[in-house]
Protein backbone atom coordinates (compact mmCIF):
# COMPACT_ATOMS: atom_id res chain seq x y z
CA UNK A 1 0.00 0.00 0.00
CA UNK A 2 2.94 2.54 1.03
CA UNK A 3 4.50 1.83 -2.53
CA UNK A 4 1.21 2.38 -4.18
CA UNK A 5 1.34 6.10 -2.18
CA UNK A 6 4.73 6.54 -3.27
CA UNK A 7 4.05 5.90 -6.88
CA UNK A 8 1.17 8.36 -6.54
CA UNK A 9 3.36 10.88 -5.59
CA UNK A 10 6.01 10.52 -7.87
CA UNK A 11 3.37 10.67 -10.37
CA UNK A 12 2.09 13.61 -9.84
CA UNK A 13 5.26 15.44 -8.94
CA UNK A 14 6.66 14.70 -12.56
CA UNK A 15 3.42 16.13 -13.79
CA UNK A 16 3.61 19.22 -12.07
CA UNK A 17 7.12 19.62 -12.93
CA UNK A 18 6.75 18.82 -16.62
CA UNK A 19 3.67 21.18 -16.26
CA UNK A 20 5.88 24.28 -14.54
CA UNK A 21 8.72 23.35 -16.76
CA UNK A 22 6.23 23.51 -20.26
CA UNK A 23 8.50 25.99 -22.39
CA UNK A 24 5.87 28.97 -23.78
CA UNK A 25 6.11 30.74 -26.43
CA UNK A 26 8.16 33.73 -25.37
CA UNK A 27 11.20 30.97 -24.18
CA UNK A 28 11.10 29.57 -27.66
CA UNK A 29 11.24 32.88 -29.94
CA UNK A 30 14.65 33.97 -27.39
CA UNK A 31 15.88 30.20 -28.53
CA UNK A 32 14.87 30.15 -31.57
CA UNK A 33 16.58 33.66 -32.35
CA UNK A 34 19.68 32.79 -30.53
CA UNK A 35 19.86 29.80 -32.63
CA UNK A 36 19.36 31.46 -36.15
CA UNK A 37 21.55 34.29 -35.12
CA UNK A 38 24.57 31.78 -34.55
CA UNK A 39 23.30 29.91 -37.54
CA UNK A 40 23.81 33.13 -39.87
CA UNK A 41 26.86 34.28 -37.63
CA UNK A 42 28.71 30.79 -38.28
CA UNK A 43 28.38 30.25 -41.84
CA UNK A 44 28.74 33.65 -43.40
CA UNK A 45 31.42 33.44 -45.50
CA UNK A 46 32.98 37.00 -45.53
CA UNK A 47 36.51 38.14 -45.36
CA UNK A 48 38.24 38.72 -41.70
CA UNK A 49 38.01 42.19 -40.84
CA UNK A 50 35.81 44.59 -38.38
CA UNK A 51 33.06 45.42 -41.31
CA UNK A 52 32.57 41.77 -42.13
CA UNK A 53 31.68 41.10 -38.65
CA UNK A 54 29.70 43.80 -38.22
CA UNK A 55 27.80 42.90 -41.41
CA UNK A 56 27.63 38.96 -39.60
CA UNK A 57 26.17 40.08 -36.48
CA UNK A 58 23.49 42.46 -38.37
CA UNK A 59 22.28 39.51 -40.69
CA UNK A 60 22.52 37.30 -37.56
CA UNK A 61 20.24 39.88 -35.53
CA UNK A 62 17.62 40.19 -38.76
CA UNK A 63 17.42 36.55 -39.10
CA UNK A 64 16.74 35.68 -35.60
CA UNK A 65 13.75 38.44 -35.55
CA UNK A 66 12.53 37.65 -38.26
CA UNK A 67 12.61 33.87 -36.86
CA UNK A 68 11.14 35.42 -34.11
CA UNK A 69 7.82 36.08 -36.38
CA UNK A 70 7.49 32.80 -37.70
CA UNK A 71 6.58 30.32 -34.15
CA UNK A 72 3.68 28.01 -34.12
CA UNK A 73 3.21 26.55 -30.96
CA UNK A 74 1.27 23.53 -29.98
CA UNK A 75 0.79 23.40 -26.45
CA UNK A 76 -0.42 20.07 -24.68
CA UNK A 77 0.10 21.16 -21.12
CA UNK A 78 2.59 18.53 -20.13
CA UNK A 79 5.10 20.02 -23.82
CA UNK A 80 4.84 21.66 -26.53
CA UNK A 81 6.03 21.49 -30.00
CA UNK A 82 6.88 24.43 -31.96
CA UNK A 83 7.59 24.93 -35.86
CA UNK A 84 9.50 27.56 -36.74
CA UNK A 85 6.91 28.39 -39.41
CA UNK A 86 8.49 29.35 -43.39
CA UNK A 87 5.80 30.43 -46.18
CA UNK A 88 4.13 28.06 -47.81
CA UNK A 89 6.41 27.97 -51.25
CA UNK A 90 9.12 26.89 -48.89
CA UNK A 91 6.97 24.40 -46.67
CA UNK A 92 10.07 21.76 -46.91
CA UNK A 93 11.82 24.62 -44.71
CA UNK A 94 10.67 24.23 -41.68
CA UNK A 95 11.94 23.64 -38.06
CA UNK A 96 10.22 21.80 -35.57
CA UNK A 97 11.33 21.01 -32.08
CA UNK A 98 9.78 19.39 -28.52
CA UNK A 99 9.65 21.29 -25.98
CA UNK A 100 9.69 19.56 -22.43
CA UNK A 101 11.25 20.43 -19.19
CA UNK A 102 12.41 23.22 -20.46
CA UNK A 103 14.55 22.15 -23.53
CA UNK A 104 13.78 22.27 -26.76
CA UNK A 105 14.63 18.88 -28.60
CA UNK A 106 15.20 19.11 -32.49
CA UNK A 107 12.27 16.78 -34.29
CA UNK A 108 12.39 18.36 -38.26
CA UNK A 109 15.16 20.26 -39.86
CA UNK A 110 15.12 22.21 -43.03
CA UNK A 111 15.59 19.93 -46.09
CA UNK A 112 18.34 21.86 -46.86
CA UNK A 113 20.00 21.28 -43.93
CA UNK A 114 19.23 17.36 -43.96
CA UNK A 115 20.65 16.75 -47.16
CA UNK A 116 24.22 18.35 -45.90
CA UNK A 117 25.53 17.39 -42.84
CA UNK A 118 27.98 20.02 -42.06
CA UNK A 119 25.34 22.39 -41.90
CA UNK A 120 23.79 21.84 -38.10
CA UNK A 121 22.28 24.70 -36.35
Amino acid sequence: MKRRYFFLIALFALVGYLAYTNPDETEFRTFSRDMVEKFFRERAQLPDNSMSGLIQDLAGVLAGQMAESLVQRENYFLFSFFTLQVPDAFARHNWRFLGIGGYFIPLERPEFLENNPHLHP
